[in-house]
């Protein structure tokens, strides 16, 4: 093994910190529990372990999971890492079945300044050694109920970390990585993650790859990419549906191998990627450090982008940006948001109005111009700092031009880094609908400066009120899951249209500041009108795609994937 600083790896970049003394971490368990009737369900956990809240057994999808074999995972759920280890399960149900699969889970909260990779070469092969079992723990001699709790797990020592742990770890990762695949094929597993493929495939994989060579992988990889991928081992399936591959290549950069006939949804490598491909698999095969671009630099990260809202009146501007902050995604979309100064007395008020009284906000006046600015970080490190605008829908519909040397909304729509368009097809007929589109995008392309090219700034374009839209569980996962397909599929085409006429970049989403009910598989109102006639929100609702087009055009204007 070549002696280098083992931190030299792009993917292990402190960004000038220091190197952590420990690791701490939660544990849960996911499988059957021996003789009981019970589903798969959580089993046992420590008492901060935040899987269930986060619905984490949703968010690793093993297709069939008909194959019973021990493999390991790693999953990025924002700024939480998951080491995972899947066993054949000793247990039999109450019907006497057995052969499934059991879920050792490893929980780790990552300080944003720690590369996930430093996580995956330490808690991978700590998670791999747990092993099947705890569904033994308890039998049907206590009858298990879909009430019952999970068994509570006592909390592990942290982890110790050292220089001298993480290079026998990356050198071990190292040595299996090289001994399980081929030069080539590690090439092109990574120009094809390169160009956005999504669970791809180690070629010639015979047998599960050990936890440090998973790990391993992750190494030569620029820190913004390394800290955000998930890779399955090894997928413990004979058979795939197509909505099992839609969950694949949703959760899962990497399916190494196991049922890897996943149908194709590839992107074509370019030059370059093919170029640091070759780079990245050289790097690893020579246990060489390679010069890949690390995460791109703080400064031109913390860039203040401005973005500006557009929306006519009663679309839901203001209940959108309060939602933003209130009900943000915990770093599920790579980014979280922070207030300054300037949004607090914003935030205090739609806090107390919206969660403590469940009440709507009151609509912004006429020629009120509410500065709103939010400080958006992601998982790498990365900052930007976006300032809002919320302004009564009126000056939306009117965008009149500037008056006593205020910049208007106009201005702002043509100056602006990015677009947030809110439109509400529910309250306009096509035809209302079809001339509001045109007339906005025109004056935007004109105040733009633009003469016969399209805009190429990022759009994202909003359909607001979405619950309207949601009939059941499977309209709301699909809202969440493909949200552009799901708008364009329920929209007026005249939208649609004219984004292509006047718009090169943009991106369709259903937003619902409001949310849903799912109760016992049913979606229910979540509003209701009191004795008052006044519209409240009601208790439990759960909002979607708040965060979603914020976090694509930070990501477009970033690069941060």
């Amino acid at each position: 093994m070549a002696n280098h600083n083992m931190l030299d790896w792009p993917a292990l970049d402190l960004h000038g910190q220091a190197l952590p003394s420990r690791l701490t971490y939660e544990r849960g368990v996911w499988g059957k529990v021996h003789g009981a009737p019970t589903d798969y369900r959580w089993i046992s956990m420590t008492p901060a372990f935040a899987g269930p809240e986060k619905h984490l057994d949703q968010q690793l999808p093993l297709g069939g999971a008909d194959v019973p074999q021990h493999a390991v995972f790693w999953r990025t759920l924002g700024d939480t890492c998951y080491a995972v280890s899947c066993d054949p399960s000793r247990a039999a149900d109450a019907s006497g079945r057995s052969g499934f699969l059991e879920r050792q889970i490893i929980e780790w909260k990552r300080p944003p300044e720690m590369p996930a990779t430093l996580g995956a070469l330490l808690l991978l092969p700590a998670a791999s050694c747990l092993g099947a079992g705890a569904s033994l723990q308890r039998t049907s001699e206590i009858p298990w109920t879909e009430a019952d709790r999970a068994e509570s797990l006592p909390t592990d020592a942290p982890l110790p970390v050292s220089p001298a742990a993480i290079d026998e770890a990356v050198e071990q990762g190292l040595r299996e990585l090289v001994a399980a695949t081929t030069e080539e094929a590690l090439a092109d597993l990574y120009a094809a993650l390169l160009a956005g493929s999504r669970a791809v495939s180690l070629k010639g994989l015979d047998a599960p790859p050990p936890p440090a060579a998973v790990a391993a992988l992750l190494l030569p990889l620029p820190r913004t990419i390394a800290d955000r991928i998930s890779v399955a081992g090894w997928l413990p399936s004979s058979r795939l549906s197509e909505s099992n591959a839609e969950e694949l290549r949703r959760c899962w950069d990497l399916v190494l191998g196991g049922a890897t006939n996943i149908p194709a949804e590839q992107s074509s490598p370019s030059a370059d990627h093919l170029r640091q491909a070759r780079a990245m698999a050289r790097a690893v095969f020579t246990a060489t450090p390679n010069s890949q671009p690390r995460a791109t630099s703080s400064a031109a990260m913390s860039k203040p982008f401005q973005l500006t809202l557009w929306g006519p009146t009663a679309a839901g501007k203001t209940v959108l940006l309060a939602q933003l902050f209130l009900e943000s995604d915990g770093g599920m979309s790579g980014w979280q948001v922070f207030p300054t100064s300037s949004s607090l007395a914003f935030i205090q008020g739609m806090r107390a109005r919206m969660q403590t009284s469940n009440l709507f906000p009151t609509a912004t006046n006429s020629g009120n111009v509410e500065g709103i600015e939010y400080v958006f970080k992601h998982t790498s490190g990365a900052r930007s700092i976006l300032h809002l605008e919320d302004r009564a829908g009126q000056e939306s519909i009117s965008l009149e031009d500037s008056v006593g040397g205020q910049v208007s909304l106009k201005e702002r729509l043509g100056s602006a880094d990015g677009l947030i368009l809110l439109f509400d097809p529910m309250s306009d007929d096509e035809r209302l609908l079809e001339a509001r589109v045109w007339r906005t995008l025109e004056q935007i392309y004109v105040a733009s400066g633009r003469v016969g090219e399209k805009d190429a700034r990022p759009i994202a374009v909003c359909v607001s009120k979405a619950d309207a839209l949601i009939e059941n569980p499977a309209d709301f996962r699909r809202a969440i899951e493909a949200p552009d397909e799901f708008v364009r599929d329920r929209v007026p085409h005249v939208l649609v249209r004219a984004l292509d006429h006047y718009c090169e970049r943009y991106r369709l989403f259903p937003v619902s500041a409001v949310g849903v009910r799912l109760r016992h598989g049913v979606v229910e109102p979540a509003m209701f009108i009191d004795e008052a006639l006044q519209p409240r929100i009601c208790p439990g609702s759960r909002p979607f795609n708040l965060m979603s087009p914020f976090a694509w055009l930070l990501n477009e204007l970033t690069g941060v994937s």
